[in-house]
């Protein structure tokens, strides 16, 4: 239904929106970032709360938990078309101020 070059925008785009939020969330002082979005994909810590504290927050389907080296990280899959980077902001500084 979309083309080629519909597949190929809506790619561009999830990866353009997955490197905004990863680059506004490496900026803040209070979390931790894991590696870049190369995927579209990436994880992320508060440094101050608990990553299971900070995802029961956020709304449901706007990241999931994984662990890594024995620590909850928040796994964000920006990248998703339905996504908003805007939203997902907004639902971040919430949850982390929570």
């Amino acid at each position: 239904a979309w083309g080629r070059e519909g597949v190929a925008r809506r790619i561009d785009k999830g990866m353009a929106d997955a490197a905004a939020l990863h680059a506004w969330l490496e900026d803040r002082s209070d979390v931790t970032v894991f590696g870049p979005p190369t995927t579209g994909v990436f994880l992320w810590r508060p440094r101050h709360r608990e990553s299971e504290a900070v995802r029961a927050a956020l709304p449901t389907g706007a990241a999931s938990l994984t662990r890594l080296d024995g620590r909850f990280w928040l796994r964000q899959v920006a990248a998703n078309p339905m996504a908003e980077v805007a939203d997902l902001k907004r639902a971040i500084d919430r949850a982390l101020t929570a």
